[in-house]
């Protein structure tokens, strides 16, 4: 059988994520409860809330509470071996992962108790104990400096084993912004594939944005978006990078995302699908126009109405070449389990779409 590749997944651990994480929109009760968000980082706490809520809304299988601490138990109880080890527990032998590491020092949260480089090393050693079932990607944050982020680029990939890079401009800053070039140039000079977060979500930047922070020439304004620092990861925003970089191999994860896929099947819009403002459209619109762009399903399709959007994607052969399966574990751990999610999108889509994206798209986009 075909090796699956899941082209979307973490293993970093709580320490890496900082004091206030969760607060947001998704879990707004940590907002009106001073100390609760550094107790549920504490292993006894959340095991203890995540029983609790279940017994009190044991009459549902679906409560959001009860799969946030769900979530939260992964991180708080296990190293990130012990992550790496559960997630693929899921799947096949043999499955191989990339595995995103993710630099939250910068979305003015609080602290991380564990620092980004303790966490890239982390990642490193489970590449060199598990070298063909892990491909790591480093995060890069442009407030690092320019030469900081290309000088990790290189030692990470060239003698650590790292196989891509990847930006996530949900927490503060364009993925066009200038500090980012050498690092898209080096990617693109030596076929090293690069995942931009392309959705919103709940890891977003946390405090007000300031004038220094917004470009007045981005093709989307802040005040389009009922939260300012989703205009960041706009696909649009992440258009001109590929127009600069016409052979950068760019993954838009998450399709979108689950919100936009929403919308997508309950909006009636006025105008012609390709002119549409949801990002799911868009996606595909800007994979049919730049032949390197590739996007996920890590986040967007881990709820079963959605897969059949998913499969109908897949009949355009425009870009059903360049979809790759990916799940988001753990971070998606709160709407469908990790085997319920690899179960149904193969089943939905049956065994020769399925392994198109978990294996010959994957292994395109990988190099």
């Amino acid at each position: 059988m075909k090796t699956i590749y899941n082209c979307h997944s973490h293993v970093f651990t709580n320490m890496s994520a900082p004091n206030n994480f969760l607060f947001n929109e998704g879990m707004p009760v940590i907002g009106w409860i001073p100390g609760l968000t550094k107790l549920l980082f504490r292993r006894n706490f959340s095991k203890g809330l995540g029983k609790f809520m279940h017994n009190l809304f044991s009459f549902s299988s679906d409560d959001v509470f009860d799969r946030y601490a769900a979530m939260l138990n992964i991180g708080n109880d296990k190293s990130s071996e012990d992550i790496f080890n559960l997630m693929r527990g899921y799947y096949p032998e043999g499955t191989v992962f990339v595995v995103y590491s993710m630099d939250m020092h910068f979305m003015k949260a609080g602290k991380c108790r564990q620092s980004y480089i303790e966490q890239l090393d982390e990642l490193a050693a489970l590449k060199q104990k598990y070298p063909a079932l892990i491909k790591p990607f480093i995060m890069l944050d442009p407030r690092r400096g320019k030469l900081e982020i290309e000088a990790l680029a290189k030692e990470y990939i060239e003698t650590k084993g790292f196989c891509g890079i990847k930006v996530y401009p949900l927490l503060g800053y364009y993925p066009y912004d200038d500090r980012l070039s050498g690092v898209y140039d080096y990617a693109q000079k030596n076929g090293i594939p690069v995942t931009g977060h392309c959705a919103g979500g709940p890891v977003f930047y946390r405090k007000k944005l300031t004038p220094d922070m917004i470009d007045p020439n981005a093709p989307v304004k802040p005040s389009d978006f009922k939260n300012p620092c989703y205009h960041f990861s706009h696909p649009k925003c992440f258009e001109k990078v590929v127009e600069k970089y016409p052979r950068l191999k760019l993954n838009l994860a998450h399709f979108g995302g689950g919100e936009q896929l929403d919308n997508y099947l309950g909006i009636s819009w006025e105008h012609p699908d390709e002119k549409s403002g949801n990002w799911f459209v868009q996606v595909k619109r800007v994979m049919k126009k730049h032949r390197n762009v590739y996007s996920d399903i890590s986040g967007g399709f881990q709820q079963s109405r959605y897969l059949p959007v998913l499969k109908l994607a897949m009949l355009d052969n425009r870009i059903s070449g360049r979809i790759l399966y990916g799940s988001d574990f753990y971070m998606e751990q709160i709407d469908m389990t990790e085997r319920e999610f690899s179960v149904e999108a193969r089943a939905m889509l049956g065994e020769k779409d399925f392994f198109r994206i978990a294996n010959e798209n994957a292994m395109k986009f990988l190099g």
